[in-house]
Parts: structure tokens; C-alpha cells; sequence
């Protein structure tokens, strides 16, 4: 009698927890459906069928959404320049600051690192308006210097956390080896280190470049002249422009979300690693 309750029992939670993963699937699943769908009809599709699958796949909306945003590809453009710019910058201190943690014994390298890290729990809005106004003193706004300098300050805790918790399960015995047989730091970095810790490293290249891409607040903040936003930034006024013609606005987040899909689609195997 018991075993069989057990087994019930055993099998209904086994039944629950299916039921529990497959509705959030679907509720992770869905908004890209909706986004995709939507941009695939036409207007009157849209307002007679919202959920369901377009009657007729259209890609006219695409068309308007490049000839609608005038500085759109300019907006691509830019966030290109940011992204890559603040990627490379972060990753590069990123990986030379947890080398240092790791491996040099200095005093004070538990505090600052502890200091380092704990930056990861401050929101960017608690710093907006000093950096505002030193960025404006040193007339770097509507300039992509500031926000680079901004989002690499970001990145750089959550960046050396990761990759120097990597580093630190490496055996220390291979560097010493590498030492002996006479690599320097940047051979030790680029032929040892890196390579083992591709997992953590392009963990980090993807969480970077969907911050950066992503990144609304900051963009608005400091980046405010038509020319120089960068592609969320600018999508505001592009929605505000089509607020009626929704499907057009979805073709637009469409095309935005396509350099990122591929991005993690590239390193997703790296990036689970890396998480693990």
C-alpha cells in the first residue's frame, strides 16, 4: 500500500515539475513569437488576429521600417561602435585584473577585490547625474567616449569575479612551469590561460554585449542628439513615430535583435560552460 502511494506521489510531482518547466517555456518562448508574428502582418491582420499566425507572411513591414527610420542605419551603427569598443576595452582590463588577483600576492588584494566586486549591487541611475556632470565638464556628451568609459566601469566587477573564480581553479603548477620554461605574462595570458578559460571568457563577451546592445538609460542620458543614439535609444522616437503601426515598430525590434541571437546562437556552448 505504501509503495503504491509512493510511486502516485513519486509520479505526480515528476507529472508537476513538467507541467512547471513547460509553462515557462512557453512564457520565454512566447514574446519572441509575438514579436515575429507581428512583424509579419499587415495591420489589418494584426487587429483582426493579435496571437495567432499570420494569414499571409508580409515583409513590407521590414521595408518600412528601414525607409521609416531615417537614422536607423546610423543607430545600427553606433551601437556596433559602443558595443565592440566596450567589449574589447572591459575584456581586455578584465583579464589582466584577474590575472593579477590570482596570481600576484600583494597587500590589500583581498580588500580590493572584495571592493571590486561588491560594485556589481550599485544600479548605474545612483551615478547618472555625477557623471553627467563630469562628462559635460570635460564636454564629452552626444560623444561615444562617455558611454564607452561608462559601461566599461560596469562590466568590469561582474567581468573579474567570473573570470578570476576561473583562473583560481587552474592549477598553479602549469604556470609555474610555463615560467621556467621562459613565457612571460602575455605568453602565459594568450597560450595557457585564455585557451583553458574560453568558457568564462566568452561568457563574459556575451553578458558585456547584451548589457551594452540592450542599454537604454545611459544611451538616453548622454547620447541625446538625433546623430549620435544608439539603436534602443533611437527606437523610442521610432516607436513614438509608428505608435499606430505596431507591426512596422516589432520589424524594427526584430532587425535589433538579430546581431545578438546570433551572437549567443555562436558562443552558446562556451556560454553554458561558463555558467556552470
Amino acid at each position: 500500500k505504501w509503495k503504491y502511494r509512493y510511486k502516485i506521489s513519486k509520479a505526480f510531482y515528476k507529472t508537476l515539475n513538467h507541467f512547471i518547466l513547460i509553462m515557462l517555456a512557453i512564457s520565454a518562448i512566447f514574446p519572441l513569437y509575438f514579436l515575429i508574428s507581428t512583424s509579419l502582418k499587415t495591420r489589418e491582420d494584426f487587429f483582426n488576429n493579435k496571437f495567432g499566425i499570420p494569414t499571409i507572411f508580409d515583409f513590407v513591414n521590414y521595408i518600412e521600417a528601414f525607409k521609416g527610420g531615417d537614422n536607423f542605419f546610423r543607430w545600427l551603427l553606433n551601437s556596433t561602435i559602443v558595443t565592440v569598443a566596450s567589449g574589447l576595452i572591459s575584456l581586455f582590463c578584465i583579464i589582466l585584473a584577474a590575472y593579477a588577483f590570482v596570481y600576484f600576492k600583494f597587500k590589500g588584494r583581498n580588500l580590493l577585490f572584495n571592493l571590486t566586486v561588491s560594485l556589481m549591487v550599485f544600479p548605474p541611475v545612483v551615478v547618472i547625474i555625477p557623471l553627467f556632470i563630469f562628462m559635460q565638464r570635460i564636454n564629452l556628451i552626444n560623444n561615444y567616449l562617455s558611454v564607452i568609459i561608462i559601461y566599461v566601469g560596469l562590466m568590469i566587477p561582474f567581468g573579474v569575479y567570473l573570470v578570476a573564480s576561473f583562473f583560481s581553479t587552474i592549477p598553479k603548477e602549469i604556470i609555474e612551469s610555463a615560467s621556467i620554461d621562459g613565457c612571460d605574462i602575455s605568453k602565459i595570458l594568450l597560450k595557457i590561460l585564455m585557451p583553458i578559460s574560453m568558457p568564462a571568457i566568452v561568457t563574459v563577451i556575451v553578458v558585456n554585449a547584451l548589457f551594452t546592445w540592450n542599454e537604454l538609460l545611459i544611451a538616453i542620458v548622454f547620447l541625446n542628439s538625433t546623430e549620435s543614439k544608439t539603436l534602443m535609444a533611437g527606437l523610442m522616437s521610432f516607436k513614438a513615430r509608428y505608435n499606430t503601426d505596431l507591426p512596422v515598430t516589432m520589424a524594427g525590434l526584430t532587425v535589433i535583435s538579430i546581431p545578438i541571437i546570433l551572437l549567443y546562437l555562436f558562443g552558446s556552448k562556451y556560454f553554458i560552460k561558463g555558467l556552470t
